[in-house]
């Protein structure tokens, strides 16, 4: 699976463990995605396809 595939998933565990209501193992869990693809996906840096959409 891509990252850009599980992006929603990733946004939400990002948010709700940002409340401290849920830890990021259970959200991965939950959701059935990696946690070390989450961890990756946090601390991505911007390609120039990411550069280019956010200039437009």
């Amino acid at each position: 699976m891509s990252l850009f595939r599980h992006e929603l998933e990733y946004q939400a565990v990002h948010e709700m463990s940002a409340m401290d209501q849920y830890t990021v193992k259970d959200l991965t869990v939950a959701l059935g995605i990696s946690r070390q693809v989450y961890y990756k996906w946090l601390n991505r840096q911007p390609n120039e396809r990411d550069l280019f959409i956010a200039e437009l």
